[in-house]
């Protein structure tokens, strides 16, 4: 009868531990903080760039097809793919535009003969923005229309407390493709 308050006292102990361990440290609440106020301050500035570390591009038969057949890099499937070398970036200067990623996926039409656009560039002026933040979740959103010499795009950028982002580019030669990566100040 006797070993029933020492397992209760052994289980208050682990428990205690297991709170304390759980609860986040000042260093942690700090470092949002901060990532936060620099994540306000690029949106008001409205001058920044995004690094995009993955591609998330919309799984069809053809891109099964594609993994069977061993032609992805390593560490990413259909669904998923790791990018590298840092070339994938999206910028925003005021109301420009500067885009140059990679795409994975199925055209829907265009592209043509000799066609070295595989990936989805544009360089522009972008047409009706529209920005909104969700204060409780400190989410900022922005969309935009884009042009280049030969497709419409429709994109949307979410931008993180943690400096993470997300961007799905919508297109009208192309099934959508979504991104996720990194925002930093944009050097001037």
């Amino acid at each position: 009868m006797l070993r029933i308050p020492y397992f209760l006292s052994f289980l208050g102990v682990l428990l205690s531990f297991l709170c304390f361990s759980c609860t986040p440290s000042k260093s942690t609440i700090a470092q949002e903080s901060r990532s936060a106020q620099l994540l306000d301050s690029l949106i008001a500035e409205k001058r920044f760039v995004i690094t995009l570390d993955r591609a998330m591009p919309m799984m069809t038969n053809s891109m099964q097809s594609l993994a069977n057949a061993g032609l992805f890099p390593p560490g990413s499937s259909p669904s998923q793919i790791y990018l590298s070398g840092g070339n994938n970036q999206l910028e925003i200067k005021g109301d420009s535009a500067i885009a140059n990623l990679s795409y994975f996926g199925e055209r829907q039409m265009g592209g043509g003969y000799n066609n070295n656009d595989g990936g989805i560039e544009f360089k522009d002026v972008a047409k009706d923005w529209e920005y909104e933040k969700d204060d409780s979740k400190g989410v900022h959103t922005y969309n935009f229309d884009i042009r280049n010499k030969s497709e419409t795009y429709q994109v949307t950028v979410r931008l993180f407390p943690n400096l993470r982002t997300t961007v799905q580019v919508m297109s009208n030669q192309r099934f959508n493709i979504d991104y996720q990566g990194n925002v930093a100040a944009l050097e001037k």
